[in-house]
């Protein structure tokens, strides 16, 4: 049974190489050091030699679940620095506190629309394996909340 499971796991693991190959900098971009949690940005043309210094960057495959909708992050468990594991995945969750907008061309090649290129903030379980970290992360488009109309006091 073992075996079984086994070969499974690498059957899923080779489909989830099948994804869009990205960089993915974790982070929140609220910070220009990126420093916080979430995701600070995601490149599919490698990382550019200005921000190579910069911790936490990791190796992700990118798709989208087809029934639910969800962007699927595989990230890469041997790109993922200890330092940036305890940080961001060590709890479980990977937390997202403000929300991140695919880069157009992330979005173009995953076939996103307007609606459906924003990954919703929010605290998403991570499932480990020996080689992957799966996060499934809801996307839409952000809520725009106005302040009412005034109104005529009495």
């Amino acid at each position: 049974m073992y075996k079984h499971l086994n070969t499974h796991y690498f059957i899923y693991f080779r489909a989830c190489r099948a994804g869009l190959q990205a960089d993915v900098r974790l982070g929140s971009p609220r910070f220009s050091d990126c420093r916080g949690v979430g995701i600070c940005a995601i490149l599919l043309d490698g990382i550019p030699a200005a921000h190579a210094h910069c911790r936490d960057w990791c190796q992700a495959y990118l798709s989208v679940d087809e029934p639910t909708g969800r962007l699927l992050l595989h990230f890469v468990r041997s790109t993922v620095s200890e330092r940036s594991f305890d940080h961001h995945f060590a709890s479980g969750y990977l937390q997202l506190q403000d929300p991140f907008r695919l880069p157009s061309d992330v979005a173009r090649r995953l076939a996103l629309t307007e609606r459906d290129n924003i990954i919703v903030p929010g605290r998403y379980p991570v499932l480990g394996g020996e080689d992957t970290l799966l996060v499934s992360c809801r996307l839409a488009i952000p809520v725009v909340r106005c302040l009412p109309a005034a109104t005529k006091v009495a």
